[in-house]
């Protein structure tokens, strides 16, 4: 049996990242990220994969590897 620690690094991207990749305001995406957090959200709109003092914040393995 390997006893080999592993650690996975998670890196994750923000607003203003995610507004660069799809071309549109930050606001814009604070706005869909608000609306994606509500229970009940069907839209199309990634939601994010935490919030950090309210921010939202997504884990840039769902885009691709774009930079």
């Amino acid at each position: 049996m390997n006893n080999e620690n592993v650690v996975v690094l998670l890196e994750y991207v923000d607003a203003a990242w995610l507004s660069r990749q799809l071309g549109v305001t930050k606001q814009s995406v604070g706005k869909s990220a608000k609306s994606a957090l509500k229970d009940g959200y069907r839209g199309s709109f990634p939601r994010p994969d935490a919030t950090v003092e309210g921010r939202p914040l997504w884990l840039k393995s769902r885009f691709g590897e774009e930079q």
